[in-house]
Parts: structure tokens; C-alpha cells; sequence
């Protein structure tokens, strides 16, 4: 508790005013998921590139939040909620494979690409990002432009007309910020 509270910023005090133990942390991590689940699985998305681009940056935010180090201790230590993150995870994956189905028949995806290997291709990608700032220490400003890059390459080249991308790139920058303020704030 004593590292967590100095890593927070706050004092051993202040952390215990809010969490009697370490348990309750996760516990509150893990609901900050879930809530972020349920609120991203309930509304279809917009059949719009701004829809697209949203649906493809919350994936992304759940990607990156699903740390492996921390879903195997939350397993080995609390299997019951690792279960029950596992299965809103889940949820939440089919949910945006459909809604990216969804954005496909609309017209906003080309045509040839697959739903699931979008949403894979942000499997693959996100954790290989984190992992590189973790084992090389990459500066931020490296890391913000390499997951940008990544961001609007994917997008642009995966939609139906690329000349609305950067109107709705324009449109989800403080989202974006969001994001990049989190990672900064977990990894750096």
C-alpha cells in the first residue's frame, strides 16, 4: 500500500481513507472496466466514420487497459473476478465485432476487410506497443506518434471514403487525449 500511495501521489492516509487493502484496489480497477463495458456495449454506434473511428478508439482504451501481467495475477488471486472481467471482455469483443459489421454493411468499411481481424489486428498491435515501452522505455512523444501513426493508417485505409478520416480524427481529439493521458499516466 505504502509503494501504491507514493506511485498515486497521495499519502499512506489518504490511500486507506479510500481502500481498506490491496483487494479493494483491484476490485475498483476491475469495476472501472466493467463499468466501461456495460456503457460501451448498450448503444449500437453511429453508421458514420465518426461512429467508426469511436467504436475503433474505445477497443483500442479496453485493449490497452487489459495489461497481461495484470489479468494473470488478477487470475491466480482472484479467479472469480478475472472470470467475470474475462467474460465482459468477451462481450464487449463480440459487441464491436458486430457493430464493425454493422459499420461494413453501411458502407463506412471497404468491403474486404474482416470485422474480427480488425479487432485483432488491435489485439495484436496495442499489448506489442505497451510491451515495447515497458521492455525498451521508449519516450512518450515516441510512443504518442507511433500509436497515432498506427490510428489513422488503419483507419484511413479501411474505410470507404479516406477524405472523412481526418474530419473525424479532428473530431475525437480530446478523446484521443484521453487515451494518450492514460497511457502517460499508467506507463510513464
Amino acid at each position: 500500500m505504502a509503494k501504491i500511495a507514493q506511485l498515486a501521489g497521495v499519502s499512506r492516509a489518504t490511500l486507506y481513507g479510500y481502500f481498506k487493502n490491496k483487494d479493494e484496489i483491484v476490485e475498483a480497477v476491475v469495476g472501472r472496466h466493467l463499468m466501461f463495458i456495460n456503457r460501451n456495449t448498450k448503444t449500437p454506434v453511429s453508421l458514420t466514420v465518426e461512429g467508426y473511428v469511436t467504436l475503433r478508439l474505445n477497443a483500442q482504451l479496453l485493449i490497452g487497459a487489459q495489461a497481461p501481467i495484470f489479468r494473470d495475477d488478477l487470475t491466480q488471486t482472484m479467479p472469480a473476478l478475472a472470470r467475470r472481467l474475462e467474460a465482459a471482455y468477451q462481450n464487449f469483443r463480440q459487441f464491436t465485432i458486430e457493430q464493425l459489421q454493422l459499420l461494413k454493411s453501411a458502407k463506412i468499411i471497404n468491403d474486404q476487410f474482416s470485422p474480427e481481424r480488425l479487432f485483432r489486428q488491435d489485439e495484436l498491435f496495442i499489448p506489442a506497443v505497451i510491451n515495447d515501452i515497458l521492455t525498451h522505455h521508449r519516450p512518450f512523444i515516441e510512443t504518442e506518434q507511433l500509436l497515432t501513426d498506427y490510428l489513422t493508417a488503419e483507419l484511413t485505409g479501411t474505410v470507404t471514403d479516406p477524405q472523412t478520416i481526418l474530419v473525424a480524427l479532428d473530431k475525437s481529439k480530446t478523446f484521443r487525449h484521453r487515451i494518450f493521458d492514460e497511457l502517460a499516466a499508467t506507463y510513464y
